[in-house]
């Protein structure tokens, strides 16, 4: 049997299986997986889609998530504006003799909001010409 969430934690009238899937978005942002993980019964992936869809548009949880995460008419229009007006400077830089990306201590909010994943990919190649040994280090 599941466990019931006490009425204090809970003050938006949500179910329990409810709780359990803002909870589980709390943490992952995916309404599908947390459609699941929240033990809701389904018969496929289009199924849980479709349903935690209209979670999401449930007046209830959208309070209770708003408050959770945070989120404000204000706050939302704040991101999305910083991600609009992000340009590739906020992040790097480059001239004749390379590129540099810039330390995640030193981007602004702008810069840090446009930027979803990193992936770095080093690789040495090591040369010997004569006496001289050239290094190229390439970073994707």
């Amino acid at each position: 049997m599941a466990k019931t969430v006490p009425k204090h934690q809970n003050p938006h009238g949500l179910t329990d299986q409810q709780f359990r899937f803002c909870q589980h978005y709390a943490r992952s942002l995916n309404a599908t997986q947390s459609y699941k993980d929240a033990g809701y019964k389904l018969k496929n992936d289009r199924v849980a889609r479709v349903s935690s869809s209209q979670l999401l548009a449930n007046p209830n949880i959208r309070a209770y998530l708003g408050e959770v995460l945070n989120l404000t008419e204000v706050s939302v229009i704040h991101e999305t504006v910083a991600i609009a007006f992000a340009n590739i400077t906020d992040v790097m830089a480059w001239d004749e003799e390379g590129v540099e990306v810039i330390p995640s201590s030193r981007l602004t909010h702008r810069g840090k909001s446009a930027i979803k994943t990193v992936k770095c990919k080093k690789k040495t190649t090591t040369r010997t010409i004569g006496e001289v040994r050239e290094v190229d280090v390439t970073i994707e």
